[in-house]
């Protein structure tokens, strides 16, 4: 294999490879370099270079392999790093002019984890301000390009994760999801992503200034994205490591038996507010493939309180923003205060009302928690429509509220705090189109299971976008 072609492998090949001594992690890097520099200066994904510190760090992991013993499982990875999260030395900035110098003093648990892996750390990748949009373009770095087509949204908040791995600029990509924030740019670009259950992987970003809120906190997980499940699960390995920086830490819990492979309950229209047709195409492929894989799949016609997710995640997270909403405004660029005042315009800072929907929640999630004990599997869309044309991007109240109601499901991870799977099936004139899959609490190895035999009977390459880049 010729150095260039590197960037085409997985995570897992990679760090075998080197492992193995069949390639030098500084090959690999520069494969992945060489790559970097054909795709990103039309797409915009990485917008923080930092191959210097990634020549450095993949000569040190090819001298770790040279001294023999116990490799680690990412040894000379290359990845990215989103903007909203600390990375030693460098500016989590969250794409706002303002916190352009907002230089970590230490890696956040997340990014720590992965640099322990082995991991070589290439760039940081673009978000929207504040991390608070399904669009990824801000004052500070500008857009992110959609490789498949130009005029739709590479997603948010992770679009930059979600593009420098379609497009073969790494094969991880570190990320964070409060709203859908990796699945769904996973879904606009072809890509996987696991939202892990909250709490399994350890996350603390003091360069925020204080704590997070509550909702944050429990809405909130960091994760990746990757081009297989594969190396979805090899991440997640890596990830879940204990950082006693967090207090709510929690173990994952043990893949179930794997040779009973739980109920999936699919449900191509959850809450009644209607799915595209070639969303809900995916999904009758993605239950198929599923039933051939050995699962026992039934359909059902809707899920436990979708239309309570909507109204429960809205007061919770607007609730919230009236408390800083003011302070993000004067140093917001133009478009985002648009976004935000649209976003508080009917919010409510009143006590009762907030705790009454911290209330809710834990019904809400009593009731889901509960189906899936019957179905410890659900198969659904990611959104139900295809990627939105940037234009169409929340011009107004009715605007977002449709938008939140296309990523129902992603909001319902969210809110419940379950794991949830973003995973690709197909093409539809020209874009990407996929489903997710949400398990049970705390069972997020039995979801990446679930994942796996679903990919491997699905025939999603993105070989068609790289052979016209």
């Amino acid at each position: 294999m010729t150095d260039e072609q590197w960037w085409r492998k997985s995570a897992r090949e990679i760090a075998r490879a080197i492992s193995e001594g069949n390639v030098t992690a500084v090959d690999v890097l520069e494969s992945h370099i060489a790559r970097m520099d054909r795709v990103n200066p039309v797409l915009n994904a990485v917008v923080v270079d930092l191959r210097d510190e990634a020549r450095q760090a993949a000569v040190a992991a090819d001298a770790r392999r040279a001294q023999g013993g116990d490799l680690p499982p990412l040894l000379g990875v290359p990845i990215v790093t989103k903007i909203n999260s600390d990375q030693a030395g460098q500016a989590t900035s969250d794409g706002v002019v303002a916190l352009a110098d907002n230089i970590a003093e230490h890696d956040s648990p997340q990014i720590a984890n992965l640099r322990k892996a082995g991991a070589v750390i290439l760039g940081r990748s673009n978000a929207p301000e504040f991390s608070m949009r399904y669009h990824t373009d801000n004052p500070l770095f500008g857009a992110t390009l959609n490789p498949w087509d130009e005029t739709r949204t590479p997603g948010g908040s992770s679009g930059g994760s979600g593009v420098a791995v379609a497009t073969g600029m790494v094969p991880i990509a570190h990320g964070n999801d409060i709203g859908g924030s990796l699945r769904f740019p996973s879904f606009a670009a072809g890509t996987v992503a696991l939202k892990p259950s909250v709490g399994v992987v350890p996350e603390y970003c003091p360069t925020h200034g204080s704590e997070w809120n509550p909702a944050v906190k429990i809405l909130h997980s960091q994760g990746v994205i990757c081009r297989n499940m594969a190396d979805a699960q090899l991440a997640h390995e890596v990830l879940i490591a204990r950082d006693p920086r967090d207090p709510w830490w929690v173990p994952s819990m043990p893949r179930s038996d794997a040779g009973v492979k739980p109920k999936i309950a699919v449900c191509v229209d959850p809450g009644g507010f209607g799915t595209d047709e070639p969303v809900a195409q995916a999904i009758t492929t993605a239950a198929e493939a599923l039933a051939a894989a050995g699962y026992d799949v039934t359909v059902v016609d809707d899920l436990p309180r979708i239309p309570d997710v909507l109204r429960v995640a809205a007061a919770l997270m607007r609730g919230e923003l009236t408390q800083g909403a003011e302070a993000m405004a004067e140093i917001a660029g133009p478009d985002f205060k648009r976004i935000l005042s649209i976003m508080v315009a009917n919010a409510s800072d009143d006590l009762g009302q907030y705790l009454a929907a911290f209330r809710e929640r834990t019904e809400i999630m009593r009731e889901i928690d509960l189906f899936l004990e019957d179905f410890p599997i659900v198969l659904s869309p990611s959104a139900s429509a295809l990627a939105f044309q940037v234009e169409d991007e929340a011009p107004d109240a009715m605007g977002q509220g449709k938008i939140a109601a296309q990523n129902r499901m992603l909001l319902t991870g969210n809110l419940t705090g379950l794991p949830a799977l973003a995973v690709p099936v197909g093409v539809h004139r020209g874009i990407p189109v996929g489903v997710q899959l949400m398990g049970r609490r705390f069972f997020d190895r039995d979801l990446l299971a679930a994942g796996a035999d679903l990919e491997a009977q699905l025939n999603f390459s993105l070989t068609e976008l790289w052979e016209r880049m």
